[in-house]
């Protein structure tokens, strides 16, 4: 179940990946050992085996799908723990949030997709610092977008940068983009033509944290949309 303290968060609007050309939002939470709730965490499993494998292994899966129609995602969690003796040792969370228009399964018991961080989050002791690894990945249609980087670039000429004639009308489908320091953590960006699919960027950004973030990391789909975004430009309409 979800605690007391994350059914009183103040209701916020859903996220709906579509609406940002989102096909993946990943999250990963690396949480210190001493501020993970073991305990509680065993005690709330849905299934008892799953937690015996925790036990055992120090691995939880599970795929976890929507409630309600006000979110559009299933959400796939993965919760290992960190090599024991180093000095990142703890527990590392995966979540894997992907467009989909699949319900809830009959007798499918809570967490569910809209809440799974809220769930994570009551597993973490108030006053820990978490570190967040962010990965958004956007697919922008090229009937619709184009790349402000003008790819695919074909390499002929003097666009032929190698000089090798081995690259000589070839294309270059890509770009990869690496920010100098910013404020909201943005490591990397990425751009590809994928031909036949679209434009395919791919953000990660990297932070610490307070573990009440967690009540609010999916507005970082928004932050993240805004700056990939501005790498394609809308095509312009046949005059």
């Amino acid at each position: 179940m979800v605690s007391k303290m994350a059914r009183g968060v103040t209701k916020q609007r859903r996220l709906k990946l579509g609406a940002t050309n989102c096909q993946l939002f990943a999250v990963t939470i690396e949480i210190p050992k001493k501020d993970f709730h073991r305990d509680a965490f065993l005690g709330v499993l849905p299934i008892q085996s799953a937690a015996e494998i925790f036990n055992t292994h120090g691995r939880f899966h599970s795929v976890c799908n929507r409630k309600s129609n006000q979110i559009d995602y299933q959400a796939e969690v993965y919760i290992h723990k960190l090599v024991e003796g180093s000095k990142d040792a703890g527990v590392a969370v995966h979540v894997d949030l992907r467009p989909t228009k699949k319900g809830p399964v009959k007798g499918e018991k809570p967490p569910f997709a809209e809440e799974i961080f809220q769930w994570i989050r009551q597993f973490i002791a108030g006053g820990a610092s978490i570190k967040l690894l962010e990965r958004c990945e956007l697919l922008f249609p090229t009937r619709e977008y184009q790349s402000v980087f003008s790819l695919p670039l074909r390499m002929s000429g003097t666009l032929n940068y190698t000089g090798h004639p081995v690259f000589e009308n070839s294309q270059m489908m890509g770009v990869r983009i690496m920010p100098s320091s910013n404020q909201i953590g943005l490591i990397s960006v990425m751009q590809q033509v994928i031909t036949g699919k679209g434009i395919a960027v791919s953000l990660i950004r990297r932070t610490d944290a307070d573990p009440a973030k967690l009540l609010t990391v999916e507005r970082d789909v928004g932050v993240l949309y805004n700056i990939g975004r501005s790498s394609v430009r809308p095509r312009r309409e046949p005059k």
